[in-house]
């Protein structure tokens, strides 16, 4: 997950979304990395497990409702697991110190559809309370159907977070997204304006020179991620609820 900023077109949420994933390449390659967020990443969202480092479950599980928890397609998670593979070495390649890149874990890999709570807000993850949960799955269940999703390309974020770009294929992603919001208020809070993945945070304070060699290797490696995913269930902290395939006229 990522904090999204920015205003959110009531009449085109897609446009909304593409706008998005523009500003946040333009802010890398306007002011490089957000050096207080990369040392957050590194002295409080990371954790040194096996032969990786690992970004902490604060900062990847997802509060609300979401896409994913493992994604649906085990050759896309591969492919985005090799990527962030790829990306930890190229940094590694580079520098000597560690640790230069954090993981989220495979089976993590979502796209969020509303928050509950947010770390860049509070480190405390804060999930469904029952009565929530319950409206989250009646709003879910009887929704519109499978939600179809397009991921193509890799975006470098100013604080550091590798992220792969989706956009809905149609408005049942957004429809959601608004009922949610509109019909839970505290989902209201912390509201994506994208539907990505994030695969991982750079931990190393790259200077301008470097981030340009290493977004320039990202998009050879984005060049190969391009797929429709398929979702027909929605993740929530208390469990999954089915998207109504009764439902799809």
């Amino acid at each position: 997950m990522i904090k999204d900023k920015g205003f959110i077109h009531p009449a085109d949420p897609d446009f909304s979304c593409r706008l998005r994933y523009s500003q946040l390449s333009s802010e890398l390659q306007q002011n490089g990395l957000n050096l207080a967020k990369i040392e957050e990443s590194r002295t409080v969202f990371t954790e040194e497990a096996g032969e990786h480092y690992w970004v902490k479950p604060e900062a990847y599980r997802p509060t609300g409702v979401a896409l994913g928890c493992p994604l649906p397609d085990e050759d896309m998670t591969t492919l985005l697991w090799t990527v962030a593979y790829l990306a930890e070495q190229f940094m590694c390649a580079q520098a000597h110190s560690r640790p230069l890149f954090a993981f989220v874990p495979r089976e993590w890999y979502h796209v969020t559809v509303v928050n509950r709570s947010h770390f860049d807000c509070d480190r405390n993850i804060i999930g469904l309370d029952n009565g929530e949960f319950e409206k989250a799955k009646e709003i879910v269940h009887h929704g519109l159907g499978p939600i179809g999703i397009r991921f193509t390309g890799l975006i470098l974020t100013a604080d550091g977070r590798l992220i792969v770009p989706g956009y809905p294929t149609d408005g049942r992603f957004y429809a959601l997204t608004r009922e949610l919001s509109t019909r839970i208020q505290p989902l209201s809070r912390n509201l994506p304006l994208t539907a990505h993945i994030k695969i991982g945070h750079v931990t190393w304070p790259l200077d301008k020179e470097l981030i340009k060699v290493f977004v320039d290797e990202l998009t050879r490696y984005g060049e190969g991620i391009s797929a429709s995913l398929l979702f027909r269930s929605a993740y929530t902290p208390a469990g999954n609820i089915p998207l109504d395939d009764d439902t799809v006229k």
